[in-house]
């Protein structure tokens, strides 16, 4: 009873040495990726699966500014660097 722990496997990563870039890297080794990283780095988490009424959202938006006049409020932006705003 409990969880079983299990090895992830690491990613090797290729680090330039010092001799072929010129420069004192004083960071430390990097030889494997920590989990966030291999979850950034595959293919899987870049795929994000589509709003359910993303086509309607999108038509009713078109419908009523699309060639005219609109004021846009900008409220500011979220962690992945989207801008939040109201259109009026």
């Amino acid at each position: 009873m409990g969880r079983s722990t299990t090895q992830e496997p690491t990613i090797p990563i290729e680090v330039p040495s010092e001799e072929t870039t010129g420069e004192n890297n004083n960071s430390g080794s990097r030889g494997t990726l920590t989990s966030a990283q291999r979850i950034s780095a595959s293919s899987g988490f870049n795929e994000v699966s589509p709003d359910p009424y993303r086509r309607e959202a999108k038509h009713f938006t078109e419908i009523h500014v699309l060639n005219k006049d609109v004021r846009i409020v900008l409220e500011g932006v979220d962690k992945f660097s989207n801008l939040i705003g109201y259109v009026y």
